[in-house]
């Protein structure tokens, strides 16, 4: 968790949960900026997408590769990835071939992530045709404000199409055997 006050709470509240302060991606980097909003603590990101972003400090990067071989992880039953607009870059991380999660679970908002050379379907066939896991859709319908509550829509086994009015939500992958 790059945000220092998300992970000052964390730790407060789970004082067993180890932390890291560096954020997630496909390659380390060294001082990238990240950038926090006053109006939803939800929407920290390494990419300014919202007007109410403000830079609010430099971060380190690093990637699931790298990560697991420092913490010597060699089973990944869950993973979650919900890193506003990034989660192709946290996939992309993943040393597939030796540490095959079982269950991944991750963000898409095409409004984050057109702007940087992706959408939910280059996610979804990531996942679906390249590693070959079955996957869900899992649709909301838009978002009208941030830091309010959001209506889900629907779940979908993809391939399927995903309406367009619908631009963002969640996609889950699950080992096929």
């Amino acid at each position: 968790e790059p945000d220092p006050k998300k992970r000052a709470i964390l730790k407060n509240d789970f004082p067993k949960l180890y932390l890291d302060p560096r954020a997630v991606s496909d390659k380390e980097k060294k001082k990238v900026s990240f950038y926090s909003s006053g109006i939803s603590t939800g929407i920290s990101s390494l990419t300014s997408f919202d007007e109410s972003h403000k830079e609010s400090l430099k971060v380190e990067t690093v990637s699931i590769s790298t990560f697991v071989k420092e913490k010597k992880i060699d089973k990944i039953g869950f993973l979650k990835s919900d890193v506003e607009g990034h989660d192709l870059f946290v996939l992309r991380g993943i040393p597939f071939e030796s540490l095959r999660p079982e269950v991944i679970m991750c963000e898409y908002d095409d409004e984050k992530t057109i702007p940087l050379g992706y959408d939910v379907y280059d996610i979804a066939n990531f996942l679906y045709k390249e590693k070959k896991y079955f996957v869900l859709i899992s649709e909301w319908y838009s978002i009208v404000e941030y830091g309010t509550n959001h209506k889900w829509r629907r779940f979908s086994q993809y391939p399927c199409k995903i309406d367009e009015k619908s631009n963002w939500g969640n996609i889950i992958a699950v080992e096929k055997e």
